[in-house]
């Protein structure tokens, strides 16, 4: 508990586009290890959803920009969520980033999805001590340097309750920056406002 507290206080102030060390990065040039931020590791994604491993990627997930990024904690063993993955996987992929293949980004979204497993070792700890997940699927939603700004447990029937959250906090986006309304584009706006009724069941 102490060296996971260690780790995500003292990463907090490290801002993760800098070039961090990584066991599974490839070498630069210099020998040094080239680390990727989550948008850009293609091979810890499982389609547009982030595999959260370590305490460390869920760090480098939440503040590598401002944008909006719900986590689902989830358990191999729970039959409820993979229910609840059918329909997480048709919102991120119809509202997440788009890759290319080697990784760069095509088109940037508003809202960024990733997953974490309870049962993984790497995040036990993590969920059962720091985050306090004890039931599933479990949604985390968290804005940058704001930090985490909602939780709740969803199940698939509950589906709802994530689609509002999300409208919920991108609509004080839109209202809170300088006091009036930021310019969004109309493909945008129209976009994750209006989710399709097959999210909903």
């Amino acid at each position: 508990m102490i060296r996971l507290l260690l780790i995500l206080c003292l990463q907090h102030f490290i801002h993760p586009l800098k070039a961090l060390s990584s066991p599974n990065a490839p070498k630069g040039s210099r020998g040094a290890e080239v680390w990727k931020p989550p948008s850009q590791n293609v091979a810890q994604h499982r389609g547009k959803i982030f595999d959260i491993q370590s305490p460390e990627d869920l760090l480098h997930f939440t503040i590598e920009d401002d944008r909006l990024a719900v986590v689902k904690v989830y358990a191999s063993w729970c039959a409820t969520c993979k229910k609840f993955d059918v329909r997480y996987r048709k919102i991120a992929n119809q509202y997440g980033d788009t890759h290319d293949d080697t990784g760069g980004m095509q088109i940037s979204q508003r809202v960024r999805f990733a997953e974490m497993q309870y049962d993984n070792p790497a995040n036990r700890e993590l969920c059962q001590d720091l985050l306090n997940v004890t039931t599933f699927p479990y949604i985390l939603l968290y804005k940058g340097r704001k930090g985490k700004v909602d939780e709740f447990h969803c199940s698939p029937a509950k589906f709802q309750r994530l689609v509002d959250a999300v409208k919920e906090h991108l609509e004080i986006e839109e209202e809170g920056e300088e006091g009036g309304k930021r310019e969004v584009s109309s493909e945008r706006r129209s976009g994750i406002h209006h989710y399709p009724k097959y999210y909903e069941h």
